[in-house]
């Protein structure tokens, strides 16, 4: 995961990318309440109105969270001429995206999916829709619309929910012009028809579409959907092919090999809109130039986080470095040289979390090492521990130590709930490193004097503190070697 953070925090210094977002546009309307009763007049329960929001769906959703990410979003396709759609323009416009592309078409309704929840527990949910295939002359409209922003755009993705917008030969146009100016497509499909995405760089079906498509409903393994899988790519000329399998992870299939991922949910609350959310941070992720193995690592992260939310909802780029961060296993807590911790201490530094530094050899980790470790943690939210390098102990403390080398040292220290990050230095001091943290607290034992603290000044000469904690007495790692010395002896 540590390598995931290094490539998404590249994203921050990168121009933003330009992605077209084109489908079937919908809004989503809530009603949340609250039940404690059931209705005389028939079966079902009472929901006593607390209030109601609208947010963005189908390719909305898509839009609402390339906009979270960070990207610049050209939406096309149609709205109805009811209230529905001037409320979907107007939440498009809020994401800072020409609205223009939405064409309105004459005596249709926007789509709209109304959902009544009690305690956030779906009750029912009323689908107002149209999904006859739109006019000639509307498609005329949004296939100019197409070529006119296509040459300045990274990646493009079609948002098929079926609603009439993504036709056959609507989806073969769209995937032509993309291919002819080199822009890669992604497709969230609705039909198991294959044919109509022929031709596109990557296709999202879930389990259930990819069942329907290869006419399957018995249970599958991910052996059979590898085979399976490849055999599409080659009838359709897709490049890869994505199959989300909810809390069974995801499949990515190319000509050349399979990626079977473990999900990465943190609660599954709500799987409303998740795979908008994956093509998104995918087509993303992309656009960076971040390769595809890569690009679903990340939205693996991102669909696990949406899932855990109400609703349809967004991830940003934050929660998923934050994310990242918490998860990040024993071994990927430490850092090997500054270069490496730079990322996480930059977001670090953005969410202003109170940054604690400690350091030392430890050596023979000891009683009086883990009370120190303890009580450090207390005075903030990050504690970062740094230890010398094999090589600086041995300047230090001579030739016969460390008695323990770096990284079985390091990997111990990572092991310690309360740490949140280990850092190797070669100096004999950790000055540069302090300088390079700017710690908010700086930690050391009552056996030092204050004045003698290495990065005293730069602490305090950036408003932090140096704080001298009680250690356990008669404990040391040069005691405990003398000790195990005698006793070998001894024996």
């Amino acid at each position: 995961m540590l390598n995931l953070l290094k490539i998404l925090k590249k994203t921050e210094v990168s121009k933003s990318p330009t992605i077209i977002v084109i489908g079937d546009f919908m809004l989503d309307h809530y009603i949340f309440g609250t039940t404690s009763r059931t209705s005389p007049e028939a079966p079902v329960p009472i929901v006593e109105f607390k209030n109601e929001n609208y947010s963005l769906g189908g390719a909305g959703n898509v839009v609402a969270n390339l906009y979270e990410l960070g990207a610049n979003v050209i939406p096309i396709g149609i709205v109805g001429t009811d209230s529905a759609g001037l409320q979907l323009k107007k939440l498009i416009k809020g994401k800072n995206c020409d609205n223009t592309n939405l064409i309105p078409v004459n005596d249709r309704y926007t789509t709209i999916k109304t959902r009544i929840l009690s305690a956030n527990q779906q009750i029912v949910r009323l689908d107002k829709e149209e999904i006859q295939k739109i006019p000639t002359s509307i498609s005329n409209q949004l296939i100019k619309s197409l070529n006119y922003h296509i040459p300045k755009a990274d990646a493009l993705i079609i948002s098929d929910y079926a609603k009439g917008v993504c036709s056959k030969s609507m989806t073969q146009k769209i995937i032509e012009i993309a291919n002819s100016h080199k822009v890669p497509v992604l497709v969230d499909p609705k039909t198991s028809d294959l044919t109509c995405y022929q031709g596109s760089y990557l296709i999202t079906p879930n389990l259930k579409e990819f069942k329907n498509i290869i006419k399957n409903n018995q249970n599958i393994s991910d052996k059979q959907i590898s085979s399976l899988a490849k055999k599409l790519l080659i009838k359709h000329e897709i490049d890869n092919l994505l199959i989300t399998k909810g809390s069974e992870g995801m499949s990515l299939v190319s000509s050349k090999k399979t990626i079977n991922i473990s999900a990465d949910a943190k609660e599954v609350f709500d799987v409303s809109g998740a795979g908008d959310t994956v093509i998104a941070t995918i087509a993303f992720s992309l656009a960076h130039k971040i390769n595809l193995e890569n690009s679903i690592h990340l939205a693996n992260i991102s669909a696990g986080i949406v899932v855990s939310k109400t609703g349809t909802a967004t991830v940003t780029k934050e929660e998923i470095i934050e994310y990242i961060i918490e998860k990040q296993p024993t071994k990927q807590k430490i850092f090997n040289n500054k270069d490496d911790f730079s990322s996480t201490l930059s977001y670090l530094r953005s969410k202003k979390k109170k940054i604690v530094f400690t350091n030392g050899c430890f050596d023979l980790l000891h009683i009086g090492h883990i009370s120190l470790l303890e009580q450090a943690a207390k005075l903030g939210d990050i504690l970062i521990v740094a230890i010398n390098s094999d090589n600086s102990v041995k300047r230090i403390k001579g030739n016969e130590r460390p008695i323990t080398t770096e990284q079985h040292r390091a990997r111990i220290l990572a092991s310690i709930s309360e740490i949140d990050g280990v850092i190797l230095f070669n100096e004999d001091t950790p000055y540069e490193l302090i300088k390079l943290i700017k710690p908010d607290v700086l930690v050391k034992g009552k056996d030092y004097k204050i004045e003698d603290v290495i990065g005293k000044d730069i602490v305090e000469k950036n408003g932090g503190s140096v704080e001298l904690i009680d250690i356990v007495e008669n404990v040391s790692t040069t005691a405990i070697a003398n000790q195990i010395t005698q006793l070998d002896r001894g024996s």
